[in-house]
């Protein structure tokens, strides 16, 4: 009898069949369109529930492979090499529908050697998955043969790990470069032509891709930047090759005209480009747009941009145009009087622009945060925050309010020579079907963000202010960096910890306390305000043990186990 897939969806366990023997992967049958049926419906059900895999890509991906349901333990120890290397639930599935054929690898004879080698020079940690996912034909590349004589070519060129993983975050595909011949005479010629061998790193780091190009495209585009009056030793040079060497004359010519058409000379244009070469690597359409909203709208003329080029390289929707509605509402109200040229306000860093124009009146002037956001229109004021104030407990200990981020103020809490942090551990519940009768129950799992500074996962937390409650900046924290709502269900407790990134007068050594809380999550947001540095991952309570940071993050999060059990 054929399944249909909703009733599939009935029928699936928690987990497949945990005592049963492994997977490999074998051709769909095609003697019994029976048999058939029940090995896609057996892959079906292992994909969603051992491997995580959305439905729809299950689907997809047992009409491609069936799992041999007598040899499932191949399978079960793949899993389980994986998630011990820092893959969790999010990464098979992905890799799933990129790639289903990789459940077929051997671990002992394929990945174990290679992800020694990998992990052994610097790709380890959260970098090994994230690395196999932009590039799954690395499970399948020799080690020997591609990947050992690649990276020993990346060392000769970049001189250090760290250099060289830095180059792989940008293009993984460098793992089976093997010492390109057109790549090395690239290199061979910009040496000959004198440029410093750690500008040289810089370029392979930031557009490799321009070193596998014909060797008669690069002496040509290495003599016409010079001809613009750049020498290999100028700190430019390099960047203006990698404009130079994206694009054709025609493109190149055409770009010049645009920009003369909007009133600039071309000594001006190629004196511009000397100081910031990326004004010419945009679109016509962009170049067009950027000149058009500062002639037009902030009504500046165009010479104005020969002093701040670099404007050119920010988005007008997502930063120009926010910014400046923020200054013209705060000019309207009369709040800022005698304020830097605009343009000169887009190169301050975004922590400085939030400190100095949206933290400093946000109380002040209602909808300002959605200004800035570039969401004035939505239904969320400010409004709605100061009438949750003091009105948090309904029904849970803590109850959402509209809270904005509060980026760089400070009013940083101490106490007894320690930083006072404040967190939570945001959580959600899961159906699925325990037994084949579809007697449902629930399973939790944890959200855990990315840490910019490195490998493993964190749980939301930041400095305690002095003008919130501990549970305001718990809650405030989860939006600014998970982006999620909900309630505030619990307190799990206090945790000591050192910090190097925050030692400063009151706290030389950098020691903290975190008041950590229990958040049931009801909402998450498209947009939050860390969104461009943090990723968010659903995690099983084995997993989010094992994806932990930080020691601290682990004994909160047993305290909440044993919090979690009693409810």
């Amino acid at each position: 009898m054929k399944l249909s897939p909703n009733l599939l969806i009935s029928l699936l366990p928690k987990r497949f069949i945990k005592t049963a023997s492994s997977p490999s992967i074998t051709p769909p049958p095609t003697s019994s369109s029976t048999t058939s049926s029940s090995s896609s419906s057996f892959t079906l059900q292992f994909l969603v529930n051992s491997c995580g895999t959305p439905l729809e890509t299950a689907l997809a991906a047992s009409k491609k492979f069936h799992l041999n349901e007598k040899n499932i333990h191949k399978t079960l120890s793949l899993l389980h090499f994986l998630k011990s290397h820092h893959f969790v639930d999010t990464h098979i599935a992905d890799l799933i529908k990129k790639m289903p054929a990789f459940l077929g690898c051997k671990v002992e004879n394929i990945l174990k050697p290679k992800f020694e080698f990998l992990t052994a020079n610097g790709v380890a940690g959260n970098l090994l998955p994230q690395l196999i996912l932009s590039n799954p034909d690395i499970l399948w590349t020799s080690l020997d043969s591609t990947i050992k004589p690649s990276f020993k070519f990346l060392k000769s060129v970049l001189g250090t790990n760290v250099k060289i993983t830095a180059a792989l975050k940008r293009c993984s595909w460098l793992l089976r470069v093997n010492r390109n011949r057109t790549m090395q005479r690239n290199i061979d010629l910009l040496i000959k032509e004198g440029l410093p061998l750690d500008r040289l790193a810089k370029l392979f780091i930031s557009n490799p891709r321009s070193l596998l190009s014909k060797h008669d495209k690069m002496v040509y585009a290495v003599n016409s930047v010079k001809t613009l009056g750049l020498e290999t030793d100028d700190t430019m040079f390099i960047h203006a090759l990698g404009v130079k060497m994206k694009m054709t004359d025609t493109t190149w010519k055409k770009k010049i005209e645009v920009m003369k058409s909007l009133g600039w000379s071309e000594e001006e244009i190629f004196g511009t480009f000397k100081r910031c070469p990326q004004i010419l690597q945009y679109s016509e359409k962009k170049i067009r747009i950027t000149m058009d909203f500062f002639i037009n709208t902030v009504d500046l003329g165009p010479e104005i941009l020969l002093v701040y080029p670099s404007v050119f390289c920010l988005s007008v929707d997502k930063r120009v145009r926010p910014w400046y509605n923020v200054i013209n509402v705060l000019k309207s109200k009369n709040l800022i009087k005698r304020e830097k040229k605009f343009p000169s306000m887009l190169l301050m860093s975004e922590k400085k622009f939030l400190e100095k124009y949206v933290d400093r009146y946000v109380d002040d002037v209602p909808g300002l945060w959605e200004v800035y956001m570039g969401t004035a229109n939505t239904k969320k004021t400010l409004d709605d925050r100061d009438k949750t104030k003091g009105g948090f407990f309904q029904g849970s200990l803590y109850s959402m309010s509209e809270l904005v981020a509060r980026t760089g103020r400070l009013q940083q809490r101490y106490e007894g020579g320690s930083r006072l942090v404040a967190g939570c551990i945001p959580y959600r519940f899961r159906d699925y079907c325990e037994d084949d009768n579809a007697n449902s129950a629930k399973v939790v799992e944890l959200l855990m963000i990315n840490s910019p500074s490195g490998p493993g996962l964190l749980f939301p937390k930041g400095g305690w202010e002095n003008d919130e409650s501990a549970e305001e900046a718990a809650v405030r924290e989860a939006i600014e960096e998970a982006g999620v709502r909900g309630d505030l269900m619990d307190f799990i407790g206090y945790y000591e910890f050192k910090s190097k990134t925050h030692q400063d007068d009151c706290c030389p050594e950098g020691s903290c306390k975190a008041a950590m809380y229990a958040l049931l999550v009801k909402e998450e947001l498209e947009l939050w305000p860390e969104q461009s540095t943090r990723t968010r991952s659903w995690l099983t309570m084995s997993e989010a043990v094992e994806s932990c940071r930080h020691k601290w993050m682990e004994e909160a999060l047993k305290d909440f186990s044993a919090w979690l059990a009693k409810m």
